[in-house]
């Protein structure tokens, strides 16, 4: 579960919300808000609430303890509300995660070039923007600790690398022991498969000109500092891109 709070100001469009506060908690988490009282500590007054996700059950559970002194949310589940062409032949089976990435990329971008957004997480997704600013489909596959999680579970004797390993140094391309391969494989593998959809996606987009590159999600820490020249890192994405079809929804805006 991902929390924020976002400053719904009136600033340029291609600026994304400032993030006012950030957490991020476990989805089995019973109670989050205690928890979160100090972590989202922050001045001024919210004046609306959002929430959305893939998991039903989570989120009427978030609605039903919503901190009294917070505006009721405004649950969004229909896709076709956001501000965004979806141009897919079964729109509304996209995660809707997906979905507000393309919306905050569209921020980002200039009028007339494509976007290409990497949200690294439980599953990775690469995601396409077309030059119009249509969300028009992308790849998905398993993030660098589910894969560690499978290699562990349906194997033998393979030990489960875990993502705070990843994290603490660059593992060596060459695994000179059975954690090392495992780390190097996670790490390098994950990474050059992302890479290889960024090029392979050129071409449909209409490439030139270059598409903007963007990286979020939970584990996109992992690959900041290794991002394409010209990329952004945007650890927020997907709730700004809430915080952005709010602030659309709160200003009666139409579909770009």
């Amino acid at each position: 579960m991902k929390f924020g709070i976002f400053r719904l100001d009136d600033g340029a469009k291609s600026t994304l919300p400032a993030c006012e506060a950030f957490a991020a908690l476990p989805s089995a988490e019973p109670d989050p808000w205690d928890t979160l009282a100090d972590q989202l500590a922050t001045p001024g007054t919210v004046i609306s609430s959002a929430i959305t996700g893939s998991n039903p059950r989570h989120i009427d559970r978030l609605v039903a303890s919503w901190p009294a002194d917070w505006p009721s949310p405004n649950v969004w589940r229909d896709r076709t509300k956001l501000p965004i062409e979806i141009d897919l032949d079964q729109p509304e089976r996209v995660g809707i995660d997906r979905l507000l990435d393309a919306v905050a990329a569209n921020v980002l971008r200039s009028a007339g070039v494509p976007a290409i957004v990497i949200d690294v997480g439980t599953a990775t997704t690469v995601n396409a923007v077309s030059k119009s600013g249509a969300f028009i489909g992308g790849a998905i596959l398993p993030g660098p600790e589910l894969c560690a999680r499978a290699l562990h579970d349906y194997t033998a004797v393979l030990p489960e690398v875990s993502l705070a390993d990843l994290s603490r140094e660059e593992p060596p391309v060459i695994g000179r022991d059975t954690e090392a391969a495992i780390a190097s494989g996670l790490y390098w593998g994950h990474w050059q498969a992302v890479l290889g959809y960024c090029e392979r996606m050129r071409s449909p987009l209409g490439c030139p000109p270059e598409p903007l590159v963007v990286l979020t999600g939970g584990a996109a820490h992992l690959y900041a500092g290794r991002i394409p020249t010209g990329a952004r890192y945007e650890p927020h994405l997907t709730l700004q891109g809430l915080a952005i079809s709010v602030m659309s929804a709160l200003r009666g805006e139409e579909k770009s």
